[in-house]
């Protein structure tokens, strides 16, 4: 599993080495005095930077051969159906350190099960609306997917209409992809556990979002990434290193929407607009009560990171971490599902929990 040709360009890993020795003159926040933690469970959220965090979630376990679960030792099922345990996640210690990286949807009473609090961390990341609607049309392809036609401009008539949403909806609900729905309507309290018939009550959203709050250690915010990861580290007590990340998954490509089709993404998006104006306001009063010394890190942080991005450029993919820092999570998972001797890992990036469970089934009869 991850066998890599070590890099021949030493002069630049010893200079992204002096750069990180360089916080032991300069970090203001002091991590010796805790021990890191490796019990965690973190929701990928769809299009939020989620897979960027996912792979350094997941390098870390692997650098510092941490237990790392996969969604088919505890789901029969992926996204969109929320976490219901199966029968062999009884064979999951709950009690031990572990990292769990997923996008199957939060569910309180089985993730509560396998990771008993407070002894392990929940995270996740938010994104603000607008850009995380941007960036899940153009992944997920709805102008194609929806047969939406050049002459009905999806950025200016067609998302202009205050029904255009219904129509989407109609579109894709004769397809296999129907799924892909949820991706524009409220998709981040979605994928926190909250189903889409509720998405509309908004007193039932608030308290929702109050429970999420009481359930996540920390809910990293997108639009401020490095920011997000400083808490991180703080949160976990982990080192520099442990954080340095290359971006995965970044488009080139732009939408520039018009006011009124914010303004209708934003009212499609209302429940999604409510927790992130909440988590928004949450997270920098965690950055307000980490003091002065917050800042400092992250000059710290930005300036090692920068170099290490440097360096992966620089030797392309010879070096472990780097290698690790730019392969997608699902790619990560996949292998160690097959590093295990599983010869069957379904149709699509990483093992698939559904088709594995049908194998499974098939080889038991």
């Amino acid at each position: 599993m991850f066998q890599f040709r070590r890099s021949t360009s030493t002069r630049l890993v010893a200079v992204f080495q002096n750069k990180t020795a360089e916080r032991h003159d300069l970090r203001a926040h002091d991590v010796s005095s805790c021990q890191p933690i490796s019990h965690i469970y973190y929701l990928k959220t769809h299009k939020t930077g989620s897979s960027t965090i996912g792979t350094m979630i997941l390098k870390y376990g692997i650098i510092r051969n941490r237990t790392i679960v996969l969604d088919p030792d505890l789901a029969d099922m992926q996204w969109p159906a929320p976490l219901e345990l199966n029968e062999v996640s009884s064979l999951v210690n709950k009690d031990s350190a572990k990292i769990f990286s997923s996008h199957i949807r939060f569910n309180k009473g089985p993730v509560n099960t396998i990771f008993p609090k407070p002894k392990a961390k929940y995270i996740t990341i938010l994104r603000n609306p607008l850009d995380r609607f941007k960036s899940a049309w153009l992944f997920y392809g709805y102008t194609r997917r929806t047969g939406v036609s050049s002459a009905e401009d999806p950025l200016n008539k067609f998302l202009r209409s205050p029904n255009a949403l219904e129509e989407i909806r109609k579109r894709l609900s004769n397809t296999n992809v129907y799924r892909i729905y949820n991706h524009i309507s409220n998709s981040n309290l979605f994928d926190m556990g909250l189903e889409q018939e509720n998405l509309q009550n908004m007193a039932l959203v608030k308290r929702y979002i109050d429970k999420m709050e009481e359930e996540f250690d920390l809910v990293m915010i997108a639009d401020y990434f490095d920011e997000s990861l400083v808490l991180l580290k703080r949160l976990l007590c982990w080192e520099f290193e442990d954080i340095v990340y290359v971006k995965l998954r970044a488009k080139k490509k732009k939408l520039e929407f018009e006011e009124e089709v914010k303004r209708n993404i934003l009212i499609w998006n209302r429940a999604d607009a409510t927790l992130f104006d909440h988590f928004n306001k949450t997270f920098w009063r965690k950055v307000q009560q980490e003091g002065p010394s917050f800042y400092e890190d992250l000059k710290v942080f930005r300036k090692i990171n920068h170099d290490y991005q440097a360096m992966c450029q620089s030797i392309e993919y010879q070096n472990k971490q780097c290698k690790l820092s730019k392969t997608p999570p699902c790619n990560i998972l996949e292998q160690l599902w097959r590093s295990r001797g599983n010869t069957f890992s379904g149709h699509g990036c990483g093992p698939i929990p559904s088709d594995i469970a049908k194998y499974r089934r098939l080889k038991s009869t």
